[in-house]
């Protein structure tokens, strides 16, 4: 169970109160286990007071894990901010170029006790989310590309003591360029991100 309290609005500033106490007042409780994960959601307010008008919002949509891997990534690309439940070390390889463009490799190494692994016949599995984008110099930033990846242990490995590789390929343009990584395990929803600035040229 988790509840959320907010105080009453100050006195101060009539106008501001009146726009901001529909949301100022609100006291909410909500088991999240029971909150839907993504998808339009219907939102009912009711009120025991007599006399009181309500004004909410229908309802409201919850970002898919799309959204929400596209969020981590451009909010690590134009800031700081970056998920540390999964410690990532990203390394870069030198470019070479193809066509117009340039391509060039992307290591991600991270501990396998990072993620949920289940017993299979072919070892212990684990299930990923990888996903990658660039900025430019001038802020241009591509889509964020999302793998699903399978990581499997061989029988008798340790998560404890292993560590996983997930290599990709990025093309871009000449210049400098701001590589973001975030990887989510798909079973307890944890994440890591890792950055690297590079210079293409």
């Amino acid at each position: 169970m988790r509840t959320f309290f907010s105080s009453w609005p100050s006195a101060e500033g009539e106008i501001a109160d009146e726009i901001y106490v529909p949301l100022n007042q609100l006291d909410y409780s909500a088991e999240l286990s029971k909150i839907a994960a993504a998808g339009h959601q219907t939102v009912q307010v009711e009120v025991k007071r007599p006399g009181v008008t309500v004004r909410a919002r229908r309802g409201y949509t919850a970002p898919s894990d799309a959204d929400r891997a596209r969020d981590r990534i451009q909010a690590a690309l134009r800031t700081n901010v970056a998920s540390t439940e999964i410690p990532l070390r990203l390394t870069t390889e030198p470019a070479t170029k193809k066509g117009k463009l340039y391509e060039f490799g992307i290591s991600i190494v991270f501990p396998a006790a990072a993620l949920t692994f289940e017993d299979t016949q072919a070892g212990r599995r684990a299930s990923a989310d990888v996903s990658i984008a660039a900025m430019d110099d001038s802020g241009r930033m591509s889509e964020p590309s999302t793998d699903r990846t399978q990581f499997t242990l061989p029988a008798g490995a340790n998560e404890g003591n292993s560590a996983l590789q997930h290599k990709t390929m990025l093309r871009t343009r000449k210049g400098n360029h701001r590589i973001v990584v975030s990887v989510r395990d798909r079973a307890s929803g944890r994440t890591g991100t890792a950055r690297a600035d590079v210079r293409v040229e």
